[in-house]
């Protein structure tokens, strides 16, 4: 991964207002996301998670057990409560930035911090606070990238190096233990591999051989039950699914949202820059190309959720950090906080509000 041209290594040079603007932003959203979560009721997937969590298997009927395993986990360190069972997904964008820090600061460590502070302005990184299975998809998934992103750092394929793309494939085991969308991580790398570095092909069939663990514990259960999650997943909930032109236009409408607006607008008026930034930056564009085309593709015929691409989220921020001009990035941060501040305004004024005042919406039942 080549050295970004304006990189600033030293404490020197790292911006002081951009250390404050991450204090705030973090302690900021994190305080938020903590509050939604001791006081807004658990949701009905939450209650059916919970139960995994109750009772810990190596599988259950509908996605691997990782989300059960956590919430086991939580249930048994700090206690049978809501904040307890909600706390990782509540400091989960805390770990993410942590991750991304640690994967970039080699490369530039301004740049870093901006991708942190990009991730850490989305709107959704300030009222998420849902335990599901895309919590820990999320975690690992982002772990594993990062250490892919400093094994492929390292000039020699050396003991440090092999060791990191064994971690990227622990870590993307885990990831399928969460949900089976880790496998467009997987789909990701190989493209990345092939294209790219084939002279480090070996190292690729280290990591797999290090993940297939998560899909042979997966595999195991299943052959015991029924397939049901292969069911479920592959069959049951796609066997009536048609084309509709509205499909794909919600897919760009959904992408746009997470994009945030300043971000978005930035991003199609430096398009050169980003086509120049995806270049010097391959592992990165692939982490980010690759999942967009697939769910473009499965767009045609599917609803795809706005929490199917959160697994690939911090690396589009990241890329935007890496490709915008210098004197750029501060823009796209304000415009960013002022979306992300329209969304705790929305939030304060539904705090305001009482479950009787939604009696007679659609969203009440959920």
């Amino acid at each position: 991964m080549p050295q970004n041209p304006d990189s600033a290594h030293s404490p020197e040079n790292f911006p002081a207002t951009l250390s404050r603007w991450l204090l705030a932003v973090g302690l900021g959203s994190l305080l938020l996301r903590f509050w939604i979560a001791v006081t807004f009721p658990i949701s009905g997937d939450e209650a059916f998670f919970y139960w995994w969590g109750v009772y810990p298997d190596w599988g259950y009927s509908d996605h691997p057990p990782m989300v059960g395993w956590l919430i086991a986990l939580m249930r048994a360190t700090l206690g049978d409560s809501i904040w307890s069972i909600r706390l990782p997904v509540v400091l989960l964008p805390l770990a993410l930035g942590a991750a991304l820090w640690w994967a970039f600061k080699p490369v530039d460590r301004v740049r870093a911090a901006w991708a942190v502070l990009f991730f850490w302005l989305a709107p959704l990184n300030w009222l998420n606070m849902l335990i599901t299975t895309d919590t820990p998809l999320i975690f690992w998934s982002a772990l594993s990238v990062a250490a892919l992103l400093r094994a492929e750092r390292r000039e020699q394929l050396d003991r440090a190096a092999y060791g990191l793309y064994a971690l990227s494939g622990l870590f993307l085991g885990c990831a399928f233990l969460s949900k089976y969308f880790s496998v467009v991580l997987g789909f990701a790398y190989l493209v990345y591999f092939v294209l790219y570095r084939r002279q480090r092909l070996a190292a690729l069939a280290l990591l797999v051989l290090c993940a297939l663990p998560g899909p042979a514990i997966n595999i195991a259960y299943n052959m015991s039950h029924g397939w049901s999650n292969i069911m479920f997943n592959l069959y049951n909930r796609n066997e009536a699914e048609l084309f509709e032109w509205r499909k794909p236009l919600l897919y760009i409408v959904t992408i746009a949202y997470l994009i945030t607006p300043a971000a978005l607008w930035l991003a199609v008026k430096y398009r050169k820059a980003l086509m120049a930034a995806a270049q010097a930056q391959r592992l990165l564009a692939c982490l980010v190309v690759v999942p967009l085309l697939f769910f473009a593709l499965l767009s045609a015929k599917k609803v795809i959720g706005l929490h199917w691409v959160l697994s690939f989220y911090p690396f589009g921020f990241a890329f935007l950090a890496f490709a915008l001009p210098a004197d750029k990035l501060k823009t796209c941060a304000k415009g960013m906080a002022v979306f992300a501040g329209l969304h705790v305004l929305v939030v304060a004024g539904l705090y305001m509000t009482t479950l009787d005042n939604w009696k007679n919406t659609k969203l009440y039942p959920q």
